[in-house]
């Protein structure tokens, strides 16, 4: 039986676990966690079908704050899912295994969602000046930070166009 989008996105935001119904209603940080996590996981090829632009705290989808009400409201009675395809899962893993150290660190989450991002819309500037880029938009980002970011996001391929069929 097909999975409509508002129930994907609840049953996997029950598998990634950082998803709070009720802060997601009532707390501006939980709203954050949430834009940044289906960002990142559709950076690694899974995606669900949200479209981001750039706004103020960087990657962001109108869509899926609404659907993610929707999903606040529903969220006990929606099961976890999971991808049909095996290469999909595998990949899933590899994203679990990305997010869960800082899985509800929203000042994290807002900077290696932002720091890629911007590499993605400026793929030809060198990686001085998307940090100087990245620290106008994020004040508080420190060199160190940028590099290890910037470094983890290499290793897990994320530079790279991924398509998972």
């Amino acid at each position: 039986m097909p999975v409509g989008r508002i129930e994907a996105l609840g049953g996997l935001l029950k598998r990634i676990g950082n998803f709070d119904p009720v802060g997601f209603r009532s707390d501006f940080k939980d709203r954050l966690i949430l834009q940044k996590t289906i960002y990142l996981m559709q950076q690694f090829g899974l995606n669900i079908g949200y479209f981001y632009n750039w706004y103020i705290r960087g990657p962001y989808s109108p869509a899926l704050t609404r659907d993610a009400y929707q999903v606040a409201k529903r969220f006990k009675d929606l099961p976890p899912v999971r991808f049909a395809s095996p290469q999909a899962e595998k990949r899933f893993k590899e994203f679990l295994m990305f997010i869960e150290p800082k899985s509800t660190s929203h000042i994290f989450l807002e900077k290696i969602a932002s720091i890629h991002f911007l590499v993605r819309m400026y793929p030809s500037l060198p990686k001085g000046s998307m940090y100087t880029k990245t620290k106008a938009k994020i004040p508080s980002l420190t060199r160190e930070e940028f590099e290890e970011m910037y470094q983890v996001l290499t290793r897990f391929g994320l530079f790279k166009k991924v398509s998972i069929g």
